[in-house]
């Protein structure tokens, strides 16, 4: 139904979940691994961090909730720019969407609100790694 690779490579595309609520990173990273991603999880800011570093070449998306405890999601956006500017940011939050507006650097179309529908999470992942 969607292509989950990655046009560029031409192998399953890698994605960065950053997201502390453990329901929600496991059902949506186990989900996400169905639809044949790759999938690296990060509980918080640091270990998100840590695996940007461990991963630059592999990592295509970033899915990146606005609040998360360690470094912020600002640290954790601003060292993938800097190791890879071309690295594609998801920003996902239970609050207002308005509140991507304080990221001029992410399109507002790669923000998905929370909860969101896994088909539209994944519909916009192929989106991105169509561009």
């Amino acid at each position: 139904m969607y292509s989950k690779v990655d046009s560029i490579t031409g192998v399953p595309a890698t994605i960065l979940m950053v997201e502390d609520e453990d329901t929600i990173r496991l059902g949506v990273s186990k989900m996400l691994r169905k639809r044949g991603f790759v999938v690296i999880e990060a509980a918080d800011g640091g270990i998100a961090i840590d695996l940007l570093r461990a991963h630059q070449n592999e990592i295509r998306v970033i899915l990146l909730d606005m609040v998360i405890p360690g470094a912020t999601s600002r640290e954790v956006f601003d060292e993938a720019r800097r190791l890879r500017p071309d690295m594609r940011v998801i920003l996902t939050t239970a609050s207002s969407p308005t509140a991507v507006l304080l990221w001029p650097q992410v399109p507002l179309e790669n923000f998905i609100r929370k909860p969101y529908q896994i088909n539209d999470l994944v519909r916009l992942l192929q989106d991105i790694l169509a561009r």
